[in-house]
């Protein structure tokens, strides 16, 4: 199978697990935005955030490590063993005893919210855990199936919920974590883990080789945080908890672009990889990255115009407001798509430490945005902070990596891409009539995509004949 046709089925397997994913949140939105205010919204979005920061560190991303390695030894299973029980058995450790803490501590100052987010970040380390093993060893389809999984028991809770008229803050927090739960016992059992620990290959040796490569990835971990997420604690001291559920609603829509890049990420992370020491490796770089632009964009530019239909069924009139902060989110997430092909080149190169030191810049950026402007124009800083500090992610590794690789856009996309999204984001703020909208982003998005396509069907035709 050529390198874009194992890219394009990896995307495929990836895409599914994770769309579910994004679908379930679009379809509860409803039930969110009408079964908590605001103010409780907010503060489940503080924390899924505080648990998206604390996860890294405490697994000092292992599992991001165990998928790097394990590509690297698909043939070797005494060295894929080695591999899993050294990562297994820290990460496992410390998630119980970050566990046991939170507890602890919820019980010892009265604050139950400690429990919830106790149980939702073990929940989360060990269902990364899993499926990032999964990948590594070559089993894609398990991976979609565990994301699958998690998407559909998490509806069907919130569902049976609902029905049942015990729907609350505390449910909804009880519901992920149990979701994950299920997502890593079906991972677990259906990839044989047990079969694949022996930790008496467990040495110290190779864990702080493991730990060289992983180590370098938090701070790049904790840069996603600040420039995705620390905006909301910056809007919660300074503006109120409710502003942060208006930024939790305008962001469920940005999650769609930066779902599915982060699906590109992972598919291309492994094609970059296997792909990096050929001898055309620029080419074939140069060309993804100019399709993942007209791609993304496309995407992005769609949801814009889709958003005035959307937020009639999906959102509740007290989130109202959250209309004028989508589109900047949205460019937001079309930056992360992009740099999402940087991550996947960096880290095939084993570079570690560029991802980290790119990221604490543009983080560094967007913290000093949100905390300058806040006072001056309230939500609209910590929403204008994330596309600035993503694209000057990209500005950034594109020049770091130009002096490996060559990579090299067309004019004629970033033309196109350029012009198409800012005439998008005009008609959007002028209030076009609805459908109006919707016909001219499906439009355009379908003028953006077709040279990708036909591009991607010369490469893989040319494959196919050689």
């Amino acid at each position: 199978m050529s390198r874009g046709s194992t890219l394009i089925r990896n995307l495929g397997l990836i895409g599914l697990g994770r769309v579910s994913a994004q679908a379930v949140a679009l379809l509860l939105l409803p039930v969110l935005t009408g079964g908590l205010s605001p103010t409780e919204y907010g503060i489940v979005e503080l924390v899924v955030t505080y648990v998206s920061l604390c996860a890294p560190l405490v697994s000092l991303q292992l599992e991001m490590a165990a998928f790097r390695f394990l590509v690297s030894t698909r043939n070797d299973p005494e060295e894929t063993k080695a591999t899993i029980s050294t990562v297994g058995l820290p990460i496992v450790v410390f998630a119980l005893f970050w566990a046991v803490a939170g507890f602890v501590l919820g019980y010892l100052i009265d604050y139950r919210l400690l429990w919830y987010f106790a149980v939702n970040l073990v929940s989360v380390i060990l269902f990364n855990l899993v499926i990032q093993v999964a990948r590594g060893v070559g089993r894609n389809v398990l991976f979609a199936v565990g994301n699958i999984a998690v998407a559909l028991t998490t509806l069907a809770a919130v569902s049976s919920a609902v029905f049942f008229k015990i729907f609350s803050l505390e449910i909804y927090l009880s519901v992920l974590a149990g979701a994950n739960a299920i997502g890593i016992l079906i991972v677990f059992f259906s990839l044989r883990f047990y079969r694949l620990c022996d930790f008496r290959l467990f040495t110290i040796a190779r864990l702080k080789n493991l730990l060289r490569y992983s180590l370098p990835l938090i701070p790049n971990s904790l840069s996603w945080w600040v420039i995705s997420a620390a905006g909301r604690t910056v809007t919660a001291v300074f503006l109120g908890v409710y502003y942060v559920g208006l930024l939790a609603v305008a962001s469920k829509f940005a999650a769609i672009v930066t779902g599915l890049s982060t699906v590109f990420s992972m598919a291309w992370m492994e094609a970059a990889s296997v792909s990096y020491d050929d001898t055309d490796s620029p080419s074939f770089f140069s060309e993804v990255v100019n399709q993942a632009l007209r791609f993304f964009s496309a995407l992005t530019i769609l949801i814009i115009c889709a958003v005035p239909i959307m937020m009639t069924f999906l959102v509740d009139d007290d989130f109202a407001d959250a209309y004028y902060y989508i589109p900047i989110l949205l460019m937001g997430a079309l930056g992360h798509s992009m740099v999402s092909f940087y991550s996947g080149v960096l880290i095939a190169q084993n570079s570690t430490t560029k991802v980290a030191n790119t990221s604490i810049a543009a983080a560094a950026l967007s913290l000093g945005i949100s905390l300058s402007l806040v006072h001056w124009i309230g939500l609209y800083a910590v929403a204008i902070a994330t596309p600035v500090a993503f694209f000057f992610m990209v500005i950034y590794r594109q020049y770091v990596l130009q002096r490996e690789l060559q990579v090299r856009y067309r004019r004629g996309d970033l033309a196109a891409v350029v012009s198409s999204l800012a005439a998008i984001l005009i008609l959007y703020y002028l209030r076009v009539d609805s459908l109006a909208m919707l016909l001219i982003g499906i439009l355009v998005s379908l003028i953006l995509i077709a040279p990708a396509g036909r591009s991607l069907r010369r490469r893989l035709a040319a494959r196919r004949k050689g």
